[in-house]
């Protein structure tokens, strides 16, 4: 594993269960191979902070009852 460049597979093995992921909007490139890797592994318990909120890629996760907790900003927040 070269540490300055990681495959899609060796930074999804990266997280573990139980931890807390930074989810960017929608329009901000989205990494959904890591997602659906994560999902695929059946990873558990994660902490979603959304950056500000984490949009379709929150949803997956959630869906697949891999998140324990979400943190976003309300929509609407001045």
């Amino acid at each position: 594993m070269d540490p300055q460049r990681l495959e899609v597979g060796e930074l999804a093995a990266l997280i573990p269960d139980g931890s807390q992921i930074v989810i960017p909007p929608d329009y901000s490139g989205c990494a959904m191979e890591v997602v659906r890797r994560l999902i695929a592994r059946g990873v558990r318990d994660l902490h979603l902070v959304g950056a500000p909120t984490g949009g379709f890629q929150a949803d997956m996760l959630i869906g697949a009852g891999c998140v324990v907790t979400d943190t976003s900003a309300p929509f609407g927040l001045r």
